[in-house]
């Protein structure tokens, strides 16, 4: 069977069994850190995928433990535990991608990135949502990510839309068009 089709299918279960059960949001929230976390550990995706390293009940401990909560909602257990019954475990990582991804077209979110040196207070984001919410009519789940190599600033990516307003990007378009204004006289 081909990956995005077993992907949709899991995801769509989960989508409508999280929504039926009023736990949608909170599985949402689970789902994607635990989907970032496979995809920054290849060996925790190992690991999960040999049938002889752990047992079901280990790997769903090691799952909640990277989702970094104490309790995992017993939804997302149960269907974590069909994945695994299901001997579908190498797809995981596939099917919270497709799941977030319903998850957000049924909500008309969308996921953003923001780059920033410090950590954005609250009321940024804030602002930040309400203007995108305001000239497109999107939701946003801002992703926040430190990056010193920006100086000051900020660069916010939405889909196919990115917005650099960092200092080092500024210094760079300086640079250039000092050395071009520089070609032109020599």
């Amino acid at each position: 069977m081909d990956t995005g089709m077993i992907a949709s299918r899991y995801a769509t279960a989960l989508l409508r069994f999280v929504e039926e059960n009023g736990s949608a949001d909170i599985v949402a929230m689970q789902a994607r850190r635990l989907e970032k976390t496979l995809l920054a550990l290849p060996q925790l995706r190992h690991v999960l995928e040999d049938p002889s390293a752990l047992t079901a009940e280990g790997k769903i401990s090691m799952l909640k433990s990277t989702v970094g909560e104490d309790t995992m909602h017993p939804d997302f257990v149960r269907f974590l535990n069909l994945v695994l019954a299901r001997g579908r475990i190498s797809f995981l990582r596939f099917i919270l991608r497709s799941f977030i991804e319903q998850y957000c077209k049924g909500r008309n979110l969308r996921v953003a990135h923001l780059r920033t040196v410090q950590e954005p207070t609250p009321a940024f984001l804030s602002e930040i949502r309400d203007l995108v919410k305001k000239r497109t009519g999107l939701d946003l789940i801002i992703e926040t990510e430190l990056d010193p190599s920006l100086i000051g600033g900020f660069v916010f990516d939405i889909e196919d839309y990115m917005l650099d307003a960092s200092v080092s990007h500024q210094l760079d378009l300086v640079r250039r068009q000092f050395e071009y204004q520089n070609r032109r006289i020599v």
